[in-house]
């Protein structure tokens, strides 16, 4: 019980800590998106793929924005797991309330998501379209290791959407509810 206890200040305080002010607002972060493509390309045309890192920088700042823009209940990516309002399996809440390791599933996968709003930057898209399409694809999950095993299982999920792998893995997800006092 005691433990419990601990896990949930460490929520309560990953949230308190999300509330701060951001080093850089997402406009400032949009232009140098859009200038982090502009190299993405170039590399690209100078023969660098973005498997041989061409879109690292793209992806890193696309994590940034996702958190803050759609997940504001934390301050980094990496912490993604604390959020109290993040989607998970039963199990996964548990584990996480037990102390035990729980991972993030990126519904979206993540190369894809820069790839795309690569093509996006490309097309002319406003900072707007471009925010929307960051928050529509910013759907994570919370999973055991043996859930997150049985969803990597699932055929073609690693690089491209698959609307129903979580449904195909067998799991079903929620968010949890406060509760009442």
């Amino acid at each position: 019980m005691a433990r419990q206890v601990v896990d949930q200040k460490k929520l309560a305080a990953a949230a308190a800590s999300a509330n701060r002010r951001w080093k850089y607002s997402a406009d400032v972060m949009l232009a140098g998106l859009r200038a982090l493509v502009a190299g993405r390309n170039a590399a690209n045309a100078a023969g660098l793929g973005d498997n041989h890192g061409a879109i690292a920088s793209v992806e890193r700042v696309l994590d940034i924005l996702r958190v803050h823009l759609a997940h504001t209940a934390v301050s980094r990516s990496d912490t993604l797991k604390r959020d109290p309002a993040i989607e998970g399996t039963k199990e996964a809440f548990a584990a996480r309330a037990r102390g035990e390791r729980v991972e993030v599933e990126h519904i979206y996968p993540r190369r894809e998501v820069a790839q795309n709003v690569c093509a996006l930057v490309e097309r002319g898209a406003t900072d707007q379209e471009i925010r929307d399409y960051i928050v529509a694809t910013s759907r994570v999950v919370l999973l055991t290791p043996e859930q997150r095993a049985a969803v990597d299982a699932v055929p073609g999920n690693r690089s491209r959407y698959v609307a129903d792998r979580l449904e195909r893995a067998g799991l079903k997800t929620s968010r949890l509810r406060p509760k009442a006092a």
